[in-house]
């Protein structure tokens, strides 16, 4: 059905990617994001921020994606930004997709946007000509649903392939959170099966699903939040308010029938920082090769057959590898 690969460690236990030695060039990438609903999107982004300011990447762009207000998305991705760049360097983009701003939980939104944000579709030659400008693939992250990359996709046409690798927070392939066998249809590709259906069929792509990123908690959680940046404890905090204390995000974060007024000891689960952390570093996890079929209902299945193979992030060589990651690119101040 499917191939299984993966990339030793070295004898030092030391991974070092490309785009993290010193000499190395800074590796494109593209985050694609529906921040404002749950917070892994901040977190992710916190860290590509972080990345980009130390060299490691290049951001050229964020686009946001989901339904509601992109005025309040774009607003989040810039108060980050700032924050940790201090300055506004990286271009934002506001997604194609609108709909009932109700449709979206708006967990950390800010109450209104005050820039003047570029629409993405009104801008995609811009996004485009960046893309090909580039010496390297471009890794294009994509830790929303897919309402923009259809649009991409078809203006890049024969060159997509060959300009872009995509790596997607979303799916699952029989473990869902915490480790709980349990093949669910997963939020991201609920959302847009049509357009995954696409990007598996025909697409240089990495499959980052609940089956590595659905237990991605920290523990010591308390102490850890405070060392990062304010911005972010702020949305932090306003998020961790508003969620169902028995949701699957914050399962065993508090106590049963407590809600502390900062957060516990455990973090939420932090999915698409899994996907930046694979999309920079694919030889930390076990992957399969392998067609894969997405239902109308949004699961996620391995095929035999298909027009397409993708790669299919199902387990960490080591446990720690995306806690080190993490811990060792946010402990320098910002």
């Amino acid at each position: 059905m499917f191939s299984t690969y993966s990339v030793p460690c070295s004898s030092n236990g030391q991974h070092m990617s490309v785009g993290e030695s010193k000499d190395a060039e800074p590796i494109p990438i593209i985050i694609d994001t529906d921040i404002g609903d749950d917070i892994d999107d901040a977190f992710c982004l916190m860290l590509a921020f972080k990345l980009h300011k130390d060299g490691v990447i290049k951001l050229l762009c964020v686009i946001t994606s989901g339904e509601g207000s992109h005025e309040k998305r774009a607003e989040l991705v810039h108060s980050l930004q700032l924050s940790i760049l201090g300055s506004i360097s990286v271009p934002i983009y506001m997604g194609s997709k609108g709909g009932n701003a109700k449709l979206s939980n708006c967990n950390y939104m800010p109450p209104a946007a005050y820039h003047d944000f570029l629409k993405f579709e009104e801008n995609l030659s811009s996004v485009v000509d960046l893309i090909l400008a580039q010496a390297q693939k471009v890794r294009l992250v994509c830790i929303g649903p897919l309402d923009n990359i259809a649009v991409l996709l078809d203006r890049l046409g024969d060159r997509a392939r060959s300009s872009l690798s995509l790596y997607l927070m979303g799916g699952c392939f029989g473990t869902s959170f915490d480790g709980i066998k349990d093949h669910i249809a997963e939020y991201n590709v609920r959302k847009n099966p049509d357009g995954w259906r696409n990007v598996v069929s025909h697409m240089d792509a990495t499959i980052v699903p609940l089956d590595i990123a659905g237990d991605a908690r920290f523990k010591d959680w308390e102490l850890r939040l405070r060392k990062l940046p304010e911005v972010f404890i702020r949305m932090y905090t306003s998020w961790y308010r508003k969620q169902k204390p028995t949701g699957h995000i914050l399962r065993g974060t508090m106590p049963t029938g407590e809600r502390p007024e900062m957060p516990g000891k455990i973090s939420s689960v932090m999915f698409d920082g899994v996907a930046l952390c694979v999309a920079l570093h694919p030889e930390y996890a076990v992957m399969v090769e392998s067609a894969v079929e997405v239902t109308d209902d949004g699961h996620t299945n391995l095929i035999r057959d298909g027009p397409n193979k993708v790669k299919i992030a199902l387990a960490w060589q080591s446990t720690f590898q995306f806690d080190e990651w993490c811990d060792r690119n946010l402990t320098v101040e910002m």
